[in-house]
């Protein structure tokens, strides 16, 4: 997960970056894809919550088989 979030980390910094120097405003398409790489945090914590869910979800199923 540590490499995970170092990787978000400097994604959104080339990001921001890109933005300051002005380079993503000229064109609504670029500003897009910026925005669309920005949600990528917002989904793998979406996706990481649900793993988590089933797993824990697993955990609790095979509990009660056993009894």
């Amino acid at each position: 997960m540590l490499n995970h979030c170092k990787l978000q980390s400097d994604l959104d910094n080339v990001i921001d970056n890109i933005e300051r120097q002005g380079l993503l405003h000229s064109s609504w398409d670029c500003h897009r894809r910026a925005m669309l790489l920005k949600g990528i945090r917002y989904a793998n914590i979406f996706i990481g919550k649900g793993i988590r869910e089933r797993s824990q979800s697993a955990d609790r199923n095979k509990g009660n088989r056993k009894h």
